[in-house]
């Protein structure tokens, strides 16, 4: 057993970590802990987590709170998670877990922590570079996590979700030049009703569709406010005064987004409700394209 484990401690006490892990004593606590539902982090969640910690280390390096060595050593890890997405096994811990995401937020600490640590020629575990002091430096997981959740968010968006409506909206138009002149019999509760052009029903998807953009367009001017800096409750504590400002112009150069420190960072701690209502959106998105299929549905079973 020796030899497949190793000892870290921290206050709480000796935890047996597995040898070959890049996580340490906080994150096998949590796996420990936190025994839920098996499911673990998406990869785009982790990703945007780490270009969220290379903004916060920048930010730390132009302060001069963080040395050139350190973050080298640190720069280099983070390279190695975003463009080889190296590390992926090494995020274990449970998406159910302490409300403000502490758990993953060490997590990525011990890990970008022990990589820097192995650059830099030391072994796993030992912490020259250390996942609190240097990693974490100026951060908590309070406004840490919510920022990478604006973030992911925003990515997948950008990524996957707005491509694809612009991929059905083009669609959509073509049917409706195709489907012009065209005029079938219109159905209300299911029994026919009136003649209707079958470009204009199709004219009501695109609508629907176009109208769903300026929603979703609208809740992502939310998400742009982000509360990094904020610290343990959006206090601020053992963060540099300029460290909010100086993290957020790196993230938005990292990311594209154009990113806001949040005016009342509590508030974008204590309260997710630009989430909740991008998610209020999505259903409605949902909505729209359940209709649409629906109708179809119909259409295609006669008369």
């Amino acid at each position: 057993m020796k030899d497949e484990t190793r000892t870290e401690k921290d206050v709480l006490g000796e935890v047996e970590v597995p040898k070959d892990a890049y996580w340490g004593v906080n994150t096998q606590r949590v796996i420990q802990n936190f025994q839920i539902s098996g499911k673990t982090f998406p990869k785009s969640f982790i990703l945007a987590l780490v270009k969220v910690k290379k903004a916060c280390l920048r930010a730390n390096v132009e302060l001069g709170e963080i040395d050139e060595e350190k973050a080298n050593a640190l720069l280099q890890a983070i390279k190695e998670v975003l463009t080889e997405e190296r590390y992926m096994d090494q995020f274990p811990v449970d998406i159910y877990q302490t409300g403000s995401g502490t758990g993953i937020n060490m997590n990525a600490n011990e890990v970008l922590a022990n990589r820097a640590n192995e650059i830099l020629g030391f072994e796993r575990g030992k912490f020259p570079v250390h996942p609190n002091d240097h990693v974490n430096k100026g951060q908590s997981s309070n406004d840490l996590v919510g920022t990478t959740m604006h973030l992911s968010t925003l990515e997948l968006l950008h990524a996957k979700l707005f491509p694809a409506i612009d991929h059905l909206r083009k669609s959509l138009k073509r049917k409706i030049e195709e489907f012009e002149g065209i005029v079938k019999v219109g159905r209300t509760h299911l029994q026919d009703a009136v003649p209707i052009p079958l470009s204009t029903e199709f004219s009501v998807y695109l609508r629907q569709l176009n109208v769903n953009q300026i929603r979703l367009n609208d809740a992502c001017e939310e998400l742009y406010y982000i509360p990094i800096g904020g610290t343990a409750l959006g206090t601020g504590i053992n963060a540099h005064n300029d460290f909010g400002k100086l993290t957020v112009s790196h993230l938005k150069a990292i990311s594209g987004f154009p990113f806001r420190t949040n005016p009342v960072k509590a508030e974008g701690i204590a309260s997710h409700s630009p989430i909740v209502k991008m998610s209020g959106v999505l259903r409605l998105l949902a909505l729209s394209c359940l209709k649409m299929a629906n109708d179809i549905r119909w259409m295609g079973s006669g008369p």
